[in-house]
């Protein structure tokens, strides 16, 4: 018999996520999410898909299944990259 190999990746478990939506106006969503599997059960309405992204984000990023450095966008990238561009002639 050959020796069993055994996996040493640490087990990432699930993180998961119950959403219910409530309305679809304005082109986006709007609704309830509950984090589920935490030890107080933690429920948020969100007002936008984007902001419901945004609470899972957070939420992995506490978990530690991603790194915080993990980011949208913000505005000084935005603001260097317009102060690069040269204006048409």
């Amino acid at each position: 018999m050959s020796p069993k190999t055994v996996d040493k990746k640490k087990k990432i478990g699930s993180t998961d996520f119950l959403i219910r939506v409530q309305f679809r106006q304005h082109a986006t969503w709007q609704g309830e999410i509950q984090w589920l599997g935490v030890k107080h059960e933690r429920r948020r309405f969100f007002r936008s898909f984007l902001e419901m992204v945004m609470l899972i984000q957070e939420a992995l990023e506490k978990e530690g299944k991603i790194e915080p450095s993990i980011t949208l966008q913000n505005w000084d990238e935005i603001k260097e990259t317009l102060l690069e561009t040269k204006p048409a002639e």
